[in-house]
């Protein structure tokens, strides 16, 4: 119903083509506005769970959750809502309620958990908010006490901010037992600020999440704030210290910081010895001129941390080779975005999933700048990569690029809230594979920004898998394409532990289905079936504008596309083959057929002449030897 309304509502204001100004640039919004919705209803215990989703057509299906009241609570991707327990097999999503059907008004907290791999599932009230204060943006894990097998001797601890409507109060916590006989509850000062980023629990009983303070006067980062819980098997909860850590920023001439100090995150080895936090920014004791990772680490549990040695990173060519030059220069400098999460790999490196964009500019007053897409071959894109730590220092990946830009909460058609690309990050059990998961959408039926450019507002699901020892990567693969989901994946979460099955890995992930409205309700879905095999690690997976089979065919995209008269593809042969192009119409008629016959190995350019053409939407299917490549192109 989502997904109809909104492509009713892009169909009558976006056209095929886009006219982007590539030199485009937008500003770093250094800081995230939180929002509180009061909200309050009547419940119904037994009310049902409705199931929204319909017609799965692929290997995933649609699983239903639960539900709460509206969709603030979602709005942070890196709150850590959905975990898993690959010991006892078990999934837990944390969420607020709706009172229409679990709990009193939407500032209850409850943990909706699957021990049969997500194909059911049930829900324990983890804590009621009462009369107030009001609860949000909850994270929950998984602790498993040692040696434990039974999912019903685990316990969903929780985590979140609680509002009293005006102010950001307290954070909550509560400990629950799967089989509903224990529950600890307790509210927990916070000076202010909004713990839920890199929630996560480690094998030694410990327990981690990331906040930042602010000072009241100059609104600029005052403390950073680890919070520290031990499990105390006792009382079957959990007992939390907060520890303050430190920061230097670059300052502007307003005093204001240069970082993303809303945007602290940690992340942690599954023994929780060796941590690391990060934010993005410019150190003043080494300033690299764009927003890039400052972090800290720590090998003794937390004891002691030291910061990392500034690295600038636009000494990887493994980066830049993916940036434009900054406006009147011939220097790439990569500008990272607050698209950014984490995680503690075997070896006890860190894996930044990170998209980068392009920085605009090396004059002093534009450094908070960056391009909104970079363009090659005329496509526009930003690009993902795996930026990890080494024994010598840094190393990066490049794993997928993203065609759209975010839907701005001032464009959203979706009440007042808008969304980004959801990138998150995961990893096995045993640490040595990580992954990644991120939403784009076709720009042939996307909707379009104010600057022209095309946004992700019927988003599709992506997901990565690296093995950290020997670099091994898949290809990006779209797992909604083709399924009742198709260009309805909205507020994604994914697990922050994946499921080793001998070689074969399921990736948790939840996805929403919205209402008309930003304070309606929302149907939480388990996507099931997500899986990648060992056998998709390969050294050099095909990432771009173009594709390639087995090394031997690499089309591209055509371009211009649109186009209303000729159009151009670029084919690379390994060696030489008989080669021909087919283009077929929507309903699967052919309409141009061209033979080229034996063709020399090396690149060639291709011509369609689309003068005969009605407008539409066309596929082009190269030939060449065995194999073969069909893509998509529109005629106006």
């Amino acid at each position: 119903m989502r997904k109809l309304l909104l492509f009713s509502f892009a169909l009558s204001v976006c056209s095929l083509g886009f006219a982007q100004n590539v030199n485009s640039f937008e500003a770093v919004q250094k800081q995230k506005a939180t929002k509180v919705v009061i909200d309050q209803g009547t419940f119904s215990l037994n009310a049902p769970i409705n199931k929204v989703k319909s017609d799965i057509k692929g290997p995933v299906s649609s699983v239903a959750v639960s539900s709460s009241a509206n969709v603030y609570g979602y709005l942070v991707e890196t709150q850590s809502a959905l975990t898993a327990n690959a010991d006892i097999n078990v999934i837990s999503f944390t969420h607020r309620a709706n009172p229409a059907v679990l709990g009193s008004n939407s500032g209850d907290i409850v943990v909706s958990f699957s021990k049969d791999m997500g194909a059911t599932w049930n829900q324990i009230m983890a804590y009621p908010a009462g009369a107030g204060p009001y609860h949000r943006y909850p994270g929950g894990v998984i602790h498993n006490p040692t040696g434990n097998t039974n999912p019903d001797n685990a316990y969903v601890v929780t985590i979140g901010p609680s509002t009293d409507g005006s102010n950001w109060v307290s954070m909550f916590s509560s400990s629950n037992k799967l089989d509903s006989s224990a529950f600890h509850r307790q509210l927990i000062p916070s000076y202010g600020t909004l713990p839920r980023k890199g929630f996560q629990s480690t094998s030694d009983g410990k327990f981690h999440v990331i906040t930042s303070n602010y000072d009241a006067t100059t609104g600029n980062l005052d403390t950073i704030r680890l919070y520290e819980g031990t499990w105390d098997a006792t009382n079957e909860k959990v007992d939390w210290v907060c520890h303050k850590l430190d920061a230097n920023f670059v300052q502007d001439a307003a005093g204001e910081d240069f970082a993303f100090t809303w945007d602290f995150h940690t992340a942690w080895s599954n023994d929780g010895t060796i941590g690391y936090y990060w934010t993005v920014g410019r150190d003043s004791s080494l300033d690299v001129r764009s927003y890039q990772p400052i972090v800290w680490k720590t090998t003794n549990s937390g004891a002691t941390w030291s910061k990392m040695p500034i690295y600038d990173f636009s000494n990887l060519p493994a980066i830049t080779n993916d940036l434009r030059e900054m406006l009147g220069t011939t220097t790439k400098r990569p500008q990272f975005t607050a698209a950014l999460d984490g995680v503690v790999d075997a070896n006890g490196n860190l894996h930044l999933i990170g998209k980068i964009a392009s920085a605009f500019s090396n004059n002093d007053d534009s450094l908070g700048f960056y391009f909104s897409q970079t363009f090659k071959n005329g496509i526009g894109f930003n690009s993902i990569f795996d930026v990890f730590t080494t024994s010598t220092g840094w190393d990066a990946f490049l794993i997928g690029r993203v065609y759209t830009v975010d839907v701005d909460d001032a464009e959203t058609p979706y009440g007042t809230v808008g969304w980004d690309l959801r990138l998150q990050a995961g990893k096995s059990a045993d640490e040595t594979k990580v992954f990644a998961s991120w939403t784009d959408t076709d720009t042939l039926f996307a909707m379009t920004a104010s600057n022209n450019f095309p946004m992700n507002s019927f988003p599709d699901l992506y997901v990565v898998g690296i093995n950290t020892l020997n670099g091994n990567r898949t290809a990006p693969l779209n797992i909604t394409q083709g399924t009742g989901m198709a260009g309805d994946a909205y507020f994604h979460y994914m697990s922050d532990l994946v499921f080793d099955n001998s070689g074969t890995y399921e990736i948790p992930i939840t996805e929403l289905d919205l209402g008309n409205t930003d304070t309606e309700p929302v149907f939480i879905n388990y996507v099931k079936g997500i899986t990648l095999a060992s056998t998709d690690f390969v050294p050099n997976p095909g990432i771009g504008f173009e594709k390639t089979v087995n090394n031997q065919l690499t089309v591209s995209q055509n371009q211009p596309n649109p186009f209303s008269q000729n159009t151009q593809i670029q084919v690379n042969l390994e060696e030489s083959a008989n080669v021909s192009l087919t283009v077929y119409n929507v309903a699967g008629q052919k309409v141009i057929e061209n033979d080229y016959g034996k063709t020399a190995a090396g690149n060639h350019t291709l011509t369609i002449d689309g003068t005969s053409l009605s407008s539409g939407i066309y596929f082009y299917t190269i030939v060449a030897g065995d194999a073969q490549i069909t893509q998509k192109m529109v005629v106006r």
